[in-house]
């Protein structure tokens, strides 16, 4: 009876620090602690990524921003270079025309007199055109 007489016994009672110093508890902590660790670390690369990729997001913006502003002011000025240049070109051509015009007129208007009335003298035709011409120029 020996044998039942330790059966009935009450076990032991173990300090939780002898549980906590036993080879196999502390492979399984350690595994924690380095799962954990790297959890951790593969975090903090992952916002470390996510900050640079924002960084240069903004940077590329920034650049496209300036060179969006200098092909903008380079067309706004192109524009006006044309326009300037256009206002110049028919301020001139129609001072040309105005001369071109004004001088063949004449020329066309004798003509005209004369195959009307051919038998008027030359004189009194090219006096009727310019006692015309002077009033309308």
């Amino acid at each position: 009876m020996p044998y039942l007489a330790a059966q009935d016994s009450p076990a032991p009672a173990r300090h939780w620090l002898a549980a906590f110093t036993q080879p196999s508890t502390l492979a399984l902590f350690a595994g924690g602690v380095a799962s954990i660790t790297a959890l951790l670390v593969v975090v903090l690369l992952a916002v470390h990524d996510f900050r640079s990729s924002l960084e240069a997001s903004r940077n590329h913006a920034a650049l496209l921003a300036r060179v969006l502003e200098d092909q903008a002011t380079r067309s706004i000025d192109s524009a006006q270079l044309a326009i300037n240049t256009g206002t110049t070109i028919l301020v001139h051509s129609a001072a040309l025309k105005v001369q071109f015009i004004r001088y063949p007129a004449g020329a066309i208007g004798v003509t005209v007199l004369m195959l009307l009335y051919p038998r008027l003298p030359l004189p009194r035709i090219v006096a009727a055109d310019i006692a015309y011409a002077v009033p309308l120029t």
